[in-house]
C-alpha cells in the first residue's frame, strides 16, 4: 500500500498519516503541494508517483507467479 500526500497539505496532519502508514505497512510519498494536489506540477508528480506504484505492483505480481 502506498500513500501520497502534499507537503503544506491543510486537511491530514503529517504525523497522522505517518502513524497510519505505520499501522498499515504503506509507503508514505510527500510531494510539494496541498491537499487536493491540483495544480499543473502536482498533477504531474502524483502521475509519476502513480506509474512508479503501478511498476512496482507489477513487478511484485510477476515475482509472486510460481515458475513454469
Amino acid at each position: 500500500m502506498s500513500i501520497i500526500m502534499g507537503e503544506r497539505d491543510e486537511l491530514v496532519p503529517r504525523e497522522s498519516a505517518e502513524d497510519f502508514c505505520r499501522r498499515f505497512v504503506a509507503a508514505l510519498t510527500v510531494v510539494p503541494g496541498t491537499h487536493w494536489l491540483h495544480a499543473p506540477g502536482e498533477v504531474d508528480a502524483v502521475a509519476q508517483w502513480e506509474r512508479l506504484r503501478l511498476q512496482q505492483g507489477a513487478r511484485a505480481r510477476s515475482q509472486a507467479l510460481p515458475a513454469e
